[in-house]
Formats: C-alpha cells, structure tokens, sequence
C-alpha cells in the first residue's frame, strides 16, 4: 500500500535540505510545493472502491505537510478532483491534464484541467484566497485553450463540496476561491 512513499522520502529530503542550503539574509520567500499524483480514475473519492481506499489516498497526501510542504498539487489520475484546505493548506488533489502529448487522451472530462493562482500567508504557508481559470484542449498538440464554460471550476467545486464538506473552501462562480 506505500506506492509513493518514495516519492514522500523524497519529497521530505528536499524539504528538509532547504533551511540549510538559504542564509538568514535571504530576502526571498521559499514557497514549497508537494507533487503528488495518487489514486485512479474516479469521479469523486465517495465513489472510491471502498472506504480504505479512500483512506489511503488521503494518507498519502496529507503527510506532505509534515515534510514543510506550504501547498500541495495533485496532477493525476488524468481528471480533475476536489481541492481541500487542509490546517490552513491548499490542496488540490487532481488538476488533471493540463497540456499533454500525443498519447494522453483528453475527450470528455479527461481534456479539462484549472489554472491556480494561489496568495499565501509569506510567513507561514496558510492559504489566503486563490483564483481558478478552466481550460480545455482539443487537439493533444495543442492547447490549453480557455474555457468559456469553466468545465473545470464547476466539477471541482461540485467535487470540493461533496468529498470535503466543512473542510471545503468557498468557490464562487467567478472562479474566486476563499476559505
């Protein structure tokens, strides 16, 4: 059941040699981002195998956060899923396909992926509020095209509300996400 712990020991490695490779002086802000691409093709977790399943995603996941992780994106299983703030964390568990190559396919829902554009606290990580544009492609070659229909925002704020409940954040039609 550890599929990714590899990918968390090295995640947690780079995190953890961060402090030390920045002086104090530093005037910059260092943002760490945890990748994550677990699970299958589902269209919600509820709609998961089983409970365990589902737990084990999770699992998989939040301990990104622990390694020092400020935000985590998720970019499988090729569809779009829920985001979850998570101890005043960004979480989006699948943006989905985004821009792909000629093998990938991308009919359907398999073609919609969001763009973020994520204000956090300097300081601490917290999420603030964000910003979510939908795209599409059409073609693998080509693409992301935006997407006048805002597939994207409407699946996952529908997702967010149903596998996340009170941990979901606000998502207006707009694409403006808060707390």
């Amino acid at each position: 059941m550890k599929r990714f712990s590899h990918l968390l020991k090295a995640a947690f490695l780079l995190l953890s040699l961060l402090p030390n490779m920045l002086s104090a002086q530093d005037a910059l802000t260092i943002v760490a981002i945890g990748d994550v691409m677990p699970g299958t093709i589902y269209p919600t977790f509820t709609d998961l195998a089983d409970e365990e399943t589902a737990k084990h995603f999770f699992d998989e996941v939040k301990p990104y956060f622990e390694g020092g992780a400020d935000v985590v994106l998720g970019h499988g299983p090729h569809v779009t899923r829920g985001m979850e703030i998570y101890n005043g964390k960004f979480i989006a568990y699948s943006m989905g396909n985004f821009a792909t190559y000629s093998q990938i396919k991308i009919a359907g829902k398999l073609g919609i992926a969001p763009i973020f554009r994520i204000r956090m606290n300097a300081k601490t990580g917290d999420f603030i509020e964000a910003r979510m544009i939908s795209t599409y492609q059409v073609n693998p070659n080509k693409g992301p095209l935006i997407d006048k229909e805002d597939r994207a925002l409407k699946t996952i704020k529908s997702l967010s509300t149903t596998d996340f409940y009170d941990n979901s954040p606000a998502i207006s039609n707009n694409g403006s996400i808060t707390k």
